[in-house]
């Protein structure tokens, strides 16, 4: 008669028992398991790379605020110098026509000593002041007497004075640039921190949507992660866009004298005329645009 005990599971070579086919099985929560964890795992290792590239262009950017701050508090100091100089040559040059009016007036033997003892372009513009008013000094109220210091004569421009005053205006649009410089870093490093943020979100998200087991959680979890991803590379890529963050802070840098706007934004800060506003920035400062 046959024997009816039913086989033994034999032992494998390497001495362990052979698994049986039902437990191999995969059954599909497995599979869409192990689907989202190589998703999850690759949203992570793609916004790793992304948050170490932001990271360290966010460091770039600060130091480059650092730099532009520090460049037009320096540059602010040589204009301020040099303006100070103006102002008190200018007092001098004010001094040399005024001492030979008052000397004139009274038709002192001074008043020709003063007038050719002046520097050079001092004489030249009180000799064109005096030309073009006729003035009398014996009689100097019927005469037409106007600022020897006006923009009306070109001699004006040739004093040492105006001199000093350009070269403070030249140190002063160079503060100026810098201080717009360092603010379109501030831009770029806004949205550097910005990206860094989204992508943080997507690798901790990410990392939660693997270790769930419920398919609509894993499914909202994974789409938040790729959304952040999205998020955070596009906000990487505008931080990195050159013209973008000029145009952007053109936009909140450049005013009128009345402290009005230059350019019009929208509600979020982004220039509504994007060539308007490069155009002010470039004409402004042509050389930080290089």
């Amino acid at each position: 008669m046959p024997d009816a005990t039913p086989p033994t599971e034999q032992p494998a070579h390497d001495g362990s028992t052979a698994a049986s086919p039902k437990r191999n099985a995969r059954t599909p929560d497995n599979k869409r398991k192990q689907r989202v964890e190589l998703a999850g795992a690759i949203v992570i290792g793609i916004a790793a790379v992304l948050t170490a590239i932001a990271t360290v262009q966010g460091g770039n950017a600060d130091a480059a605020v650092a730099k532009g701050n520090t460049t037009g508090i320096a540059d602010t100091l040589i204009a301020n110098g040099y303006f100070n100089d103006a102002n008190a040559q200018r007092l001098v040059e004010r001094d040399w026509i005024f001492s030979f009016m008052s000397e004139a007036a009274n038709d002192a033997p001074a008043a020709d000593i003063i007038l050719y003892a002046m520097p050079d372009e001092v004489f030249v513009l009180a000799d064109d002041w005096l030309t073009a008013n006729e003035i009398d000094f014996a009689n100097p109220k019927s005469e037409l007497i106007d600022d020897p210091f006006s923009s009306d004569y070109a001699a004006v421009n040739d004093l040492l004075s105006a001199q000093l005053e350009d070269e403070g205006n030249l140190w002063d649009q160079s503060a100026s640039c810098a201080f717009f410089s360092a603010s379109v870093a501030g831009v770029q490093g806004d949205s550097y921190g910005i990206s860094t943020v989204f992508l943080a979100i997507a690798i901790v998200v990410g990392g939660i949507a693997a270790l769930v087991t419920r398919k609509l959680a894993q499914i909202i979890l994974l789409t938040t992660a790729l959304l952040s991803l999205a998020v955070g590379a596009i906000e990487l890529s505008s931080a990195g866009d050159m013209t973008n963050s000029r145009a952007v802070a053109a936009a909140d840098f450049f005013v009128n004298d009345d402290g009005t706007p230059m350019i019009e934004t929208n509600d979020v800060g982004v220039p509504l005329d994007i060539p308007a506003a490069l155009g002010v920035a470039d004409t402004t400062c042509p050389d930080e645009a290089q």
